[in-house]
């Protein structure tokens, strides 16, 4: 049975099953004794950089040939629906994060002994967390089936192939993004709550 996202229960699960997405990362051992105020600026610096910066070149790739073949190619136009919603969930995820979750929670962590209302601000984030999360991880597969895993047809043009081919590292980066907060950073805050 071949492995698909379907396979999965966890991001970590999925970083294991495809490799891509740990080359483009330290190792998470160290995440695991990093505070986590260094975690969560490696996730910006390293995760949200390279989303910010590249979602918009890929935007404009993609439209660009669904401009060129898109009416004729019902293929394209779906990948360039599917990609655009991703696009439009990862920049609303993207600016919560660095706006209001990442502050909450180095805010927290950053306390001795957290007022109740804190610890309780801190588990709804959590949970608003891991359900963009579950969504992302929906619009990844979806996009992964769009794109035949990736795979160009043989007569696909260079562009098209280069599209894939950056498609491909952004769901091994975001893999390795996820991974680094639903397996490192959301069961450290969880923790700390619980104490």
């Amino acid at each position: 049975m071949p492995l698909t996202l379907d396979s999965f229960d966890s991001a970590r699960q999925m970083a294991v099953a495809f490799p891509e997405a740990a080359s483009l990362a330290s190792p998470s051992e160290v995440w695991h004794e990093a505070s986590v105020c260094a975690l969560i600026h490696y996730i910006t610096d390293t995760h949200h950089a390279y989303l910010h910066a590249e979602l918009p070149h890929l935007s404009q790739s993609l439209i660009q040939l669904a401009r060129g073949q898109g009416e004729q190619n019902g293929l394209l136009c779906q990948l360039n629906r599917t990609f655009h919603l991703l696009k439009d969930e990862l920049e609303e995820h993207l600016r919560q994060e660095e706006e209001a979750v990442f502050p909450t929670i180095i805010r927290f962590a950053s306390c001795r002994s957290p007022a109740p209302s804190l610890i309780a601000m801190n588990i709804t984030v959590v949970h608003e967390l891991e359900t963009d999360h579950r969504h992302l991880i929906a619009l990844l597969r979806e996009l992964r089936q769009v794109t035949k895993h990736y795979t160009p047809e043989p007569d696909s043009c260079r562009q098209y192939v280069q599209i894939l081919r950056r498609l491909q590292c952004l769901e091994a980066d975001l893999l390795e993004h996820l991974h680094l907060e639903n397996d490192i950073l959301i069961p450290r805050v969880v923790q700390k709550a619980l104490n």
